[in-house]
């Protein structure tokens, strides 16, 4: 089995597109599958593949559509913040939200006065916001590695 490096916060991965769905669907399938049998992190913009698995509203939502919790096991769907949730482990989650909130233009001396519920709140508002495209949302986690 092929072993790779860990891939944590900052770390950076190369980007490969794939012509079919199928094709991209069974890459996305192997590489989770090997992230958990290895015990190596998954980063939040490799579950939002595409805008038919990110959602709105709600941290993540299965195939009927209907809301569920981020680390639910039947979600297929997550918002920016689910996604964070479902790839990171809870003790990591305030670090990765101030990579996102950094990059949202948030200052040092603001997120210094944020929880972490604030910075949760911050993150659902920004995903929900209507003038938010699927684009933008995972182009920023890629951008700060997440």
């Amino acid at each position: 089995m092929n072993v790779e490096e860990p891939r944590g916060i900052g770390k950076t991965s190369p980007e490969v597109h794939y012509p079919h769905k199928c094709v991209a669907f069974l890459i996305d399938l192997v590489i989770v599958i090997n992230m958990i049998y290895n015990g190596l992190p998954m980063k939040a913009h490799e579950l939002l593949t595409s805008p038919d698995k990110w959602c709105k509203e709600s941290p993540a939502e299965d195939l009927q559509g209907h809301k569920l919790q981020a680390q639910d096991p039947r979600g297929v769907k997550w918002c920016a913040l689910g996604a964070i949730q479902k790839a990171y482990p809870c003790p990591q989650w305030g670090q990765a939200m101030d990579c996102v909130l950094r990059a949202l233009s948030v200052s040092e001396l603001g997120l210094a006065q944020m929880n972490n519920s604030d910075k949760a709140c911050s993150i659902m508002e920004w995903n929900d916001d209507r003038q938010s495209s699927f684009a933008e949302i995972r182009g920023t986690l890629l951008a700060v590695d997440i």
